[in-house]
């Protein structure tokens, strides 16, 4: 058998090395802006066009390559950062592998312009697929200019695997903000289609934080650990802008963004009984140590290291956390610092609890009459209570079962069913009368499924209902939100949104669907948005399915909600009419059956 093995041309192995560095245009902005901040520069211009399809461009003022430099730069292993493998464990630059610009000729069309402040020329060099078309002389100031154009054009097939416009952009800006947040020193601007979205200046670091994460500085408790282990630096935010999905949590190690769970469960644990309920704290952790001690080399994007001692750092960052909500009085300022329940959580919550003083309030009951109590006739019949409905008109037989699918035949539906003298329990459950069951609802679970399918009707159909504001609302989102509501912009409008652009990042609201509520129209749409972000991570192609369950958990009752008679009677005639009435829109129950077996079995 003759020799079968041969080694791959260096442009193959290029690109296949891409497939693991380079996953999207995100991944091109990460390694482009991270080389200039290892160049030294203090000012970094991004430009990208048709979220990085068409165009990356990264111009720093660093300082800048030798023609040797610059043509070497794109070989595979070409680095500057280390020289033997001890370095490894003493790295405090972004980049030190040597694959990235390799991986990036290989499947893209790149012109680079660098010159070196000695030099009175730079040098242009032009590669398309890892070949080298052009390098001579150029005009060029102190610094590099990479374009990369047409990213994936010699690979049709991770080009089409790209997501949407909206989508890539987020994942751009994304890496942007973690490349800027901990370089404070370093003036950053960001360009899409030609309008600047971000132009940050050099300053304090609470002012970058506040200027990327759309904040004011006051909504930040600062508090900082020294230790011989490490040293932590931890930017707290106010509970009033923790939000219901993950993203405003960043863990910055030796200037590096990394993910790291267990870290992330030491605030969370110390801060959730100040959060509201199923929020996410908004968090910035600077974390400096010896580079001996912590391994990036774990990942081809060095988002996940290893610490060699895990368990002390956690210890640090949770009394990091405990200082802060000490000396900061979350729980005992004079104006709440929550938009929802948080401090009731906190009264409420196990272990230690504050010791407020309170002012004694007499309970009464205003209903109550001493002239009707019970009698012992009465009391009887709570033990037979079936008895008191006796002769009551009977319910029609397509309401007499539920199939195991919890779904109601509805091709006969008659209105006239009947709610127990329009009773609702406990402001959060309606009881119905079936001809031999008994159906408890929840009505949150059960409005959402009611708009849930009136929404997607919408959607599907391309046919809404808007209702004018008097007076139209702008909404100003960050860049990464306001690009994914670009991308859910015809669902929104066809849910009943009257609501086009107003300029780089903001919107303007002039109608709202009718079930929405008129007098918070920018919280309904930063909460739709909130809620999107948290059932479809993003990355999902159904979107109108996604688009529709968040307005419609956004809009509908809550539990607690008083009803009234009427409400009732609608709330269950709708949703006698859904085609899924037994499921909400996330999956839940909407109701439970209770036939007279089961009430017999709970009185044994």
């Amino acid at each position: 058998m003759g020799n079968i093995i041969s080694v791959l041309p260096d442009a193959i192995a290029n690109q296949i090395a891409a497939g693991e560095v380079i996953q999207r245009p995100a991944s091109v902005v990460k390694e482009l802006v991270e080389n200039a901040i290892d160049a030294g520069a203090d000012q970094v211009d991004l430009i990208v066009k048709d979220a990085g399809r068409t165009l990356i461009q990264v111009i720093d003022n660093g300082k800048g390559m030798s023609p040797l430099d610059a043509r070497i730069c794109w070989e595979r292993h070409a680095t500057s950062k280390i020289r033997k493998a001890e370095d490894l464990f003493q790295i405090r630059s972004f980049g030190f592998r040597g694959e990235a610009l390799a991986s990036i000729a290989s499947v893209a069309q790149v012109e680079m312009k660098t010159c070196l402040e000695s030099d009175e020329l730079g040098t242009l060099i032009y590669i398309e697929g890892s070949e080298v078309k052009k390098q001579e002389n150029c005009v060029q100031s102190r610094g590099t200019s990479i374009a990369v154009k047409n990213l994936f054009y010699n690979i049709p097939a991770r080009r089409n695997f790209l997501k949407s416009n909206a989508v890539e952009f987020k994942h751009i800006v994304d890496e942007f903000v973690r490349v800027a947040m901990p370089n404070e020193e370093v003036g950053f601007r960001l360009y899409h289609n030609e309008h600047c979205l971000y132009d940050l200046k050099a300053g304090s670091r609470k002012q970058r934080l506040a200027e990327l994460l759309g904040v004011k500085e006051e909504d930040f408790f600062f508090g900082e650990e020294h230790s011989p282990a490490a040293n932590y630096q931890l930017y707290l935010g106010n509970p009033s802008i923790s939000k219901r999905t993950r993203g405003n949590q960043y863990f910055i190690v030796n200037g590096r963004f990394i993910k790291d769970p267990y870290l992330n469960h030491a605030i969370q644990q110390e801060f959730k009984n100040y959060l509201p309920e199923e929020h996410h704290a908004t968090y910035v952790a600077f974390l400096d140590l010896d580079p001996s001690h912590v391994d990036i080399n774990v990942h081809p994007t060095k988002t996940e290291i290893k610490f060699d001692d895990e368990r002390t750092l956690y210890s640090l960052l949770r009394s990091v956390v405990k200082k802060i909500l000490a000396e900061n009085h979350l729980g005992n300022t004079e104006e709440s610092l929550f938009d929802d329940h948080s401090f009731h959580h906190l009264l409420n919550a196990q272990g230690d609890k504050p010791d407020f003083p309170t002012e004694p309030k007499l309970k009464f009951n205003p209903s109550y009459n001493p002239f009707q109590g019970e009698s012992t006739q009465q009391k009887r019949n709570l033990g037979q209570w079936q008895d008191l409905y006796a002769g009551i008109e009977n319910i029609p037989e397509t309401y007499k079962t539920v199939s195991p699918s919890m779904k109601l035949n509805l091709e006969k539906r008659d209105p006239g069913i009947q709610v127990l003298g329009s009773f609702q329990l406990m402001h959060s459950y309606v009881l119905i009368q079936g001809a031999d069951e008994l159906l408890i609802v929840d009505q949150e679970q059960a409005h959402q499924r009611v708009l849930y399918e009136k929404f997607m009707h919408h959607i599907q159909e391309q046919k809404s209902i808007s209702q004018q504001l008097l007076f139209p609302r702008v909404v100003e989102f960050s860049a990464n939100d306001a690009a994914l509501v670009e991308d859910i912009l015809d669902e929104i409008r066809h849910l009943g949104f009257d609501i086009s652009s107003f300029g780089n990042t903001s919107f303007i609201i002039n109608g709202l669907p009718p079930e929405a509520d008129k007098a918070d129209a920018r919280g309904l749409l930063e909460g739709l948005l909130e809620e999107y972000k948290n059932s479809s991570q993003v990355d999902t192609r159904d979107k109108q399915m996604h688009v529709a369950r968040a307005l419609a958990k956004k809009s509908g009752i809550r539990k607690g909600q008083k009803l009234g008679s009427v409400e009732i009677q609608h709330l269950v005639k709708d949703l006698l009419a859904c085609q899924e009435p037994g499921i909400s829109p996330f999956g839940k129950a909407v109701f439970v059956r209770m036939d007279e077996n089961t009430l017999n079995k709970l009185f044994q």
